[in-house]
């Protein structure tokens, strides 16, 4: 069966929607969670791919989210295909469907949608809230068509696998002594710290240069002094995952005076602006 749609979220999103019923004394509610993979003028998926793809979840409840009390709890399973429907002139959407009995409160979904391979090509995070006495319909978007790396397979002869991640923007500035006048470049590296959407596959590092971009002030320890701003537009990264930025400022034969670096978050569909003070000395 095919549906038709005039239009559909371009980002994962959930909307709940509960009915003015339920069992008021039950611990646990059940949940009906459907998600949606739509594709697109970008995607890498055909009319037929829902037929040998399966999506699995995680969902957290309790201990460690926000307005959450008790201990945390854990619910993981198959969600199973059901109809497809057309959005206009943007390809077919993938549904799939399950019913999951959970406690009322903050709840985190966790997606993960695999090809007939069994390899996870796409991943998504969303958070919910049960709500108590009522039962509750949880409709979900996963977008998959954002970056699509080529992913080398070990099989020489096999072509290799395009696959679609969630992404996010990165912006970086830092900050440097204006009187040290040493420092005529910094550069950037940043290096994806966890395993990423993709079984066992790690890319390459995100390298580049920030450029001058005028002067500042910040305090570097001892008050405000004025500083030099460098500027550098990383672009669009694998998102949902740990970075290590690593920052250092060179001389103008291009030897290192000081580095500086820290552990960032990059989250789907967001431009992370990240800021980075380097105290460099004589």
């Amino acid at each position: 069966m095919t549906w038709t749609t005039r239009g559909f979220p371009s980002a994962l999103c959930a909307l709940l929607v509960a009915s003015a019923c339920g069992d008021p004394d039950a611990d646990l509610r059940g949940t009906t969670v459907t998600v949606f993979v739509p594709s697109g003028p970008n995607a890498t998926v055909s009319d037929d791919f829902a037929l040998t793809w399966s999506l699995e979840y995680i969902i957290v409840c309790g201990s460690g989210l926000v307005g959450a009390s008790g201990e945390a709890v854990t619910f993981e399973g198959t969600l199973e295909q059901a109809e497809a429907f057309k959005l206009g002139e943007d390809g077919l959407s993938a549904v799939w469907k399950g019913r999951v009995e959970l406690p009322a409160g903050p709840c985190t979904i966790q997606l993960r949608l695999r090809d007939a391979d069994g390899e996870v090509i796409c991943t998504g995070t969303q958070e919910l809230t049960i709500e108590p006495e009522t039962p509750n319909e949880a409709y979900v978007s996963l977008v998959c068509n954002g970056s699509c790396p080529t992913i080398p397979l070990p099989d020489s002869e096999a072509a290799p696998k395009l696959s679609c991640a969630p992404v996010g923007g990165v912006l970086l500035s830092a900050e440097t002594p204006a009187d040290l006048e040493t420092v005529q470049s910094i550069d950037y590296v940043m290096t994806q710290a966890t395993e990423g959407f993709l079984d066992g596959y790690v890319p390459e590092p995100y390298e580049g240069s920030l450029v001058f971009a005028g002067p500042g002030a910040a305090d570097l320890g001892g008050g405000r002094v004025v500083t030099d701003v460098w500027e550098a537009t990383v672009g669009v990264v694998i998102a949902d995952n740990q970075y290590v930025l690593e920052l250092t400022a060179l001389d103008a034969e291009g030897e290192p005076i000081c580095s500086a670096g820290k552990t960032v978050q990059v989250v789907a569909n967001s431009i992370a602006q990240i800021h980075i003070i380097l105290p460099c000395s004589n």
